[in-house]
């Protein structure tokens, strides 16, 4: 999936996105756009493991 620092990115880039989505309140985008930001935290999460091991 990349590096880590890129997931990193990543994240800060979704997180930012789901903050302007609850202020629109567009639930059903925000909903998707939170399962990837918990898909990119469980990648983040492994790769940790993976560098510390």
């Amino acid at each position: 999936m990349g590096t880590i620092d890129e997931m990193k990115r990543q994240i800060e880039e979704t997180r930012e996105e789901l903050n302007q989505l609850v202020l629109t309140e567009k639930y059903e985008d925000y909903y998707a756009v939170s399962q990837k930001m918990d898909a990119l935290i469980e990648a983040y999460i492994e790769a940790q493991d993976l560098a510390v091991a």
